[in-house]
């Protein structure tokens, strides 16, 4: 019994060995795959996360901001790879990475233009969503620039188009009427023809000012921040060596914003102005002039 033991110990020693070998195999194969899980959870962009990114036919959402946070990550961790030994994965993976981001860049860019151009001036507050891209955008300076110059050119028109309808009671292109009567009604009294628009632009300078205060103020360091991180990679971005002033950028486009309005404003004031010989009225005016003057001032300050 022991020499059949031993016999068929001796002829499964192969089977045994194969065994231990195919076993060796398994956990070899199984580590390597835990380490191309790992690889690519850290330094590969997976398909879904590039569809949201880059695709016109995702919305921009909460899935958008965490897809186009994980691949800044990645191409951060993608440094990692420019140390080892073979530096062209890395470089490979970099270049992919910033594509992505790229395209994401522009597809936000072009989100908030159209966002911009859709808002309710009737409650011209910024939504937290286009706040986040904007705060987003921050670290593209170029595309920040000009997602505001969009900005301030709706609102420029928008305003005009409001301050149209004000004075006449005609809708503008905005397609608006209002249900007060309009200024030109008191033309035939120029102190009070003249108080109404200067009381309806300083209301509405007032809005402006507290809309975009709103937003700069609360969103400021987090801009900041986004700023001071493109100046570090891209600092051919910037003129100047200026720090980003929340308080200067609201009070620069309330002044664009505000533009067509006073372009406006001005041309009644000196039509007003030049049709009259009436000292006593004239007096009057400079007075109210004089009133505003001090009252916008002190708005700007």
């Amino acid at each position: 019994m022991r020499n059949d033991i031993l016999k068929a110990r001796h002829e499964n020693a192969p089977i045994l060995e194969e065994a231990k070998s195919l076993l060796g195999q398994r956990q070899e194969n199984e580590g390597k795959a835990q380490l191309l899980t790992a690889f690519r959870r850290h330094f590969v962009i997976s398909e879904e996360d590039s569809r949201i990114l880059t695709s016109s036919a995702a919305d921009i959402g909460t899935h958008f901001f965490a897809a186009l946070k994980k691949v800044k990550r990645i191409h951060g961790d993608c440094r990692i790879l420019l140390g080892s030994e073979n530096q062209r994965i890395g470089l490979e993976l970099m270049e992919q990475c910033s594509r992505t981001l790229n395209a994401a860049y522009q597809r936000l860019h072009r989100w908030v233009q159209t966002e911009f151009k859709m808002i309710d001036f009737e409650n011209p507050q910024i939504n937290s969503l286009v706040r986040k891209a904007l705060r987003t955008l921050s670290e593209r300076p170029n595309l920040f620039q000009n997602c505001l110059e969009v900005f301030a050119d709706a609102r420029d028109h928008a305003l005009s188009d409001d301050f149209y309808t004000a004075l006449t009671g005609s809708s503008g292109s905005n397609g608006r009427s209002q249900a007060a009567k309009p200024i030109e009604f008191s033309a035939h009294d120029p102190v009070r023809h003249v108080g109404d628009m200067l009381a309806w632009a300083h209301a509405a300078a007032v809005t402006e000012k507290e809309t975009l205060e709103t937003f700069f103020t609360s969103e400021g360091i987090e801009i900041t921040r986004g700023l001071e991180a493109a100046r570090a990679t891209e600092p051919w971005s910037f003129l100047g060596d200026e720090p980003f002033d929340g308080r200067k950028l609201t009070l620069d486009l309330m002044g664009r914003n505000m533009n067509g309005v006073m372009r406006t404003l001005r041309q009644e004031c000196e039509q007003v102005i030049r049709a009259q010989d009436d000292t006593v009225l004239t007096y009057n005016l400079v007075n109210m002039f004089s009133f505003y003057r001090t009252i916008f001032t002190k708005l700007l300050q």
